[in-house]
């Protein structure tokens, strides 16, 4: 796709798109339920009304694959994850995504809420040298957690998938919430020094090891 790539067109010729769209122009929409999709860089006048409109921003995503500039992501870190730190962010690692791998967080450092699937191994290292994750959600395969050792920001977390060195999770100092998603765990050791720890979720699998759950008294 090139930069003639517009948005624009597609929504103005339906009307179920338009409908339950707020705003839009060339290469973005914001829909009703505060979700920003991303098609191509955004300019000042792009972010003045995007962030102009009352309904919180809830969820920004990239919505396909081109060269996002510094400019973008400035604007984005400026003017919305700096105002709104509840403002979320989305990215899908595929080959067919806007970015891969997760050198643009350089320019994120008010991102406060992350998640990522990734269909490749993807360096972690990013997280911790430019930003400040409260919340952190990770699936994929073979990736690593090891980058983001001892990382303290973190008080919620969800992985999924094949995650490697799940033993990292117990360096995790302020974790108050984890989330775990697609597994058969073998034990929760991993947990017993998150002393702030105060939830567990499981979803599409868990563990057998239910003695564990007895030492985690604060639950």
């Amino acid at each position: 796709m090139t930069d003639t790539f517009s948005i624009k067109g597609q929504i103005e010729s339906s009307p179920a798109l338009k409908s339950g769209t707020i705003d839009y122009d060339h290469h973005w929409t914001l829909n009703r339920g505060g979700i920003l999709n991303i098609y191509g860089n955004l300019e000042y006048d792009d972010i003045a009304r995007i962030t102009g409109h009352p309904i919180p921003i809830k969820l920004i995503q990239f919505a396909r694959q081109f060269q996002v500039n510094e400019q973008t992501l400035r604007l984005l870190n400026e003017k919305v994850f700096y105002n709104d730190k509840s403002t979320r962010f989305r990215e899908t690692f595929n080959g067919y995504g806007a970015f891969n791998d997760l050198q643009f967080l350089k320019y994120l450092s008010n991102l406060k809420y992350f998640g990522f699937g990734a269909f490749h191994k993807i360096d972690l290292s990013p997280i911790r040298d430019y930003v400040e994750l409260s919340d952190f959600g990770i699936g994929g395969y073979n990736i690593p957690l090891k980058p983001i050792e001892g990382y303290k920001h973190l008080t919620s977390f969800g992985f999924g998938d094949k995650i490697r060195d799940t033993k990292i999770i117990s360096t995790f100092c302020n974790l108050e919430n984890l989330g775990i998603s697609s597994q058969n765990l073998k034990g929760l050791d991993f947990v017993f020094a998150l002393e702030k720890l105060k939830s567990i979720s499981f979803s599409f699998g868990g563990t057998t090891a239910f003695e564990d759950l007895t030492q985690l008294k604060k639950l």
